[in-house]
């Protein structure tokens, strides 16, 4: 199995909070829910 540094795991906490939060501000937001979903 591969072992993450505790690092990658808080960078990419930290990604996905920015994008949360460009979601939020981003008009269109709601386009890019419906194609994740």
């Amino acid at each position: 199995m591969l072992h993450l540094p505790e690092g990658l795991y808080t960078e990419f906490a930290l990604f996905l909070s920015y994008l949360v939060f460009s979601m939020a501000l981003n008009p269109g937001y709601r386009d890019i829910e419906i194609y994740v979903s």
